[in-house]
């Protein structure tokens, strides 16, 4: 941890020792700031869920076959911004449906406040996400019997809520902070014999992830949502490290005896995240102070975790780990006043 903080003040000095770091192509010596604008767009998005637990058994055929089967299409996406005196934020809203009677979906709400140069050299930014997704799944063990029937025809559901807190201690750009994490969803889980690494007990379980990560911030694409010119690079970078608490749910898929079990060997697990959005836009406003433009770009988010071998139970361990990802291309129309 030591180490990752000096890389993060390291990158943090000489990223401030640059005097423009918001990528403008044609800077205007007066800039006006919007008071409230509105973005209508798309997102391709491509959803990928995998379990990787099954690559550290020392015997493959003692893995539960697991397949997250979700179809990438395309989310619209909403939002509302403003920015009055000291205090700037917004609302964003956006869902990924495959059609009508579809059992997969994406349903996502981002709400975000900053206090930017309130105190001199000083923001601070508060951001809360809650996140519900659905897909479908299958789940074969080594016998061959499938641990999906019966659990609303091998539907699952997803939910996330995130909580941010960024500080800007050196500039509008550069930021460091904390975040808040709680994630649930199914994947596969071995207890095994730490002598050979053969599995004893395996079972499709949903857990629940509860933890913290550190993050640094690399930011301008709040402050060019508030230009009503602008023609150049955006971008927005949130890299995280930390540790999340699993814990195994009782539902329909895993009853409370298998649930203790497996409760019975989790502990913290490592975890990286990043949020990463990368484009260009181009914003102009005409005599009455009215803006529009375009921002297009791609979007990536991921993060894994990995609770293995972290209790040492009696010459047992846990091995569990997954990934996450959401990327794509993105294109939004901006109005603003």
């Amino acid at each position: 941890m030591k180490k990752t903080l000096l890389s993060v003040a390291l990158c943090a000095s000489v990223l401030t020792a640059s005097e423009s770091i918001i990528g403008e192509m044609s800077p205007s010596p007066e800039v006006e700031k919007n008071m409230v604008s509105f973005d209508v767009g798309t997102w391709y998005m491509n959803w990928n869920q995998t379990s990787t637990s099954a690559e550290m058994l020392s015997d493959s055929t003692q893995a539960i076959d697991i397949n997250y089967n979700i179809d990438s299409s395309m989310a619209y996406v909403l939002a509302f911004k403003f920015d009055y005196w000291y205090l700037s934020g917004g609302v964003e809203y956006s869902n990924n449906s495959l059609g009508s009677g579809s059992e997969e979906s994406i349903s996502n709400l981002d709400l975000g406040v900053a206090l930017l140069d309130y105190i001199p050299f000083l923001g601070v930014e508060l951001r809360y996400v809650k996140a519900d997704f659905k897909g479908k799944m299958s789940a074969v063990d080594a016998s061959n019997t499938d641990l999906t029937t019966g659990y609303g025809s091998s539907i699952f559901e997803t939910k996330v809520d995130i909580f941010d807190i960024v500080i800007y201690p050196f500039n509008d750009y550069i930021g460091v902070g904390y975040r808040n994490y709680n994630y649930e969803f199914p994947q596969d889980a071995y207890v095994t014999r730490d002598s050979d690494g053969t599995s004893i007990q395996s079972g499709l379980v949903d857990l629940a992830y509860e933890g913290y990560f550190y993050t640094l911030a690399v930011d301008n694409k709040k402050q060019v949502d508030k230009l009503n010119s602008y023609n150049g690079f955006v971008y927005s970078a949130l890299f995280g490290m930390g540790k999340l608490t699993p814990s195994a749910l009782v539902n329909e898929r895993t009853s409370a005896s298998d649930a203790a079990v497996i409760d019975a060997y989790l502990g913290d697990s490592d975890a990286t995240f990043y949020d990463i959005l990368l484009g260009y836009s181009y914003k102009t406003k005409d005599d009455d102070g009215f803006g529009y433009g375009l921002t297009a770009g791609y979007r990536y988010n991921k993060i894994e975790a990995d609770a293995s071998d972290s209790v040492d139970n009696n010459g047992y361990s846990i091995k569990t780990k997954f990934d996450t990802e959401f990327h794509g291309p993105f294109i939004n129309l901006v109005v603003s006043y």
